[in-house]
């Protein structure tokens, strides 16, 4: 299979995440035997109807690219000026490096003396570890608190969910420092107004094997695209209509949900872009 070329935009990134899926689902029946295995020992294999889906929800996704690439949710109570510069921002060709992985425990610091040589609760930061899980992506997508500081509805929390968004205005009006503000402009404006870009990414970048969660997901960003635009009407049907349609197609083609035989072993050697992590509920805590 060709290697995938350099990436220069916002549609080409998400363009490229979408068409894993049609990589996998549309190519030769050893590589979709292969795709059926999802790569977790405690999931069962894929059926067919499941690839089917698959390929469905990100086919669906494509045509939702042209409005996340950057802008189509700024609001329209701002300036002029200000519009005209979140967009520039917002949809810059120039890519930034995203750390997938940033965990409490990547980094290495130093506690710092004082003149007496006794350490204090200053800390200085020696190094960043875990860069294998680096990627260059839009800066919508790198303008994003790290995973320590964001919500995931799972046991055990290292932070409580207060404290995370105690810490995450913190690191917000740090931002908004007059000292800093020259510097930072772009990764605030990427952040506020990226938010739902960051959350469309999540989508495409998820395992295929999450497409009915996807799905299940297009419904409420379709109550938000409502919201901020209502100009413009959503692209597809979602939820109960779109489910009551794939039905129908499925019993015309005779689809039947059957398992699969098991692929061969062996790994999957497949050139495919990095995504970024998702959380486990899809749409969740991706700010």
């Amino acid at each position: 299979m060709i290697p995938q070329y350099a990436l220069c935009t916002n549609a080409d990134y998400l363009t490229a995440l979408c068409w894993r899926i049609k990589r996998l689902c549309g190519s030769i029946e050893d590589i979709i035997a292969r795709a059926r295995d999802t790569g977790f020992a405690d999931n069962p294999l894929l059926t067919i109807e499941d690839m089917v889906q698959a390929r469905e929800t990100f086919r669906r996704l494509t045509i939702m690219i042209p409005h996340h690439i950057g802008g189509f949710y700024i609001p329209g109570t701002l300036s002029r000026a200000a519009r005209e510069e979140a967009y520039s921002i917002l949809q810059n060709k120039k890519f930034g490096i995203c750390h997938g992985d940033m965990q409490m425990d990547r980094f290495l610091v130093r506690f710092l003396p004082n003149k007496d040589g006794v350490l204090r609760s200053d800390v200085e930061l020696v190094l960043c570890t875990g860069w294998e899980h680096s990627f260059r992506a839009p800066l919508w997508s790198c303008a994003r608190m790290p995973l320590w500081l964001i919500s995931r509805p799972i046991l055990n929390e290292p932070i409580s969910w207060e404290r995370q968004r105690q810490l995450r205005v913190i690191i917000y009006d740090m931002m908004n420092e007059p000292s800093r503000i020259e510097s930072s402009r772009e990764w605030i404006i990427s952040h506020v107004y990226g938010r739902t870009e960051r959350w469309f990414e999540g989508c495409v970048s998820a395992h295929w094997m999450y497409s009915r969660n996807i799905e299940a997901n297009l419904v409420d960003l379709k109550k938000y695209w409502e919201f901020w635009r209502p100009d413009i009407e959503f692209p597809f049907e979602v939820g109960v209509e779109y489910t009551r349609q794939r039905q129908a197609l499925s019993h015309a083609n005779g689809l039947a949900d059957e398992p699969i035989t098991a692929p061969a072993p062996g790994e999957l050697l497949i050139p495919l872009l990095s995504a970024s992590p998702l959380g486990i509920l899809l749409g969740m805590g991706r700010s």
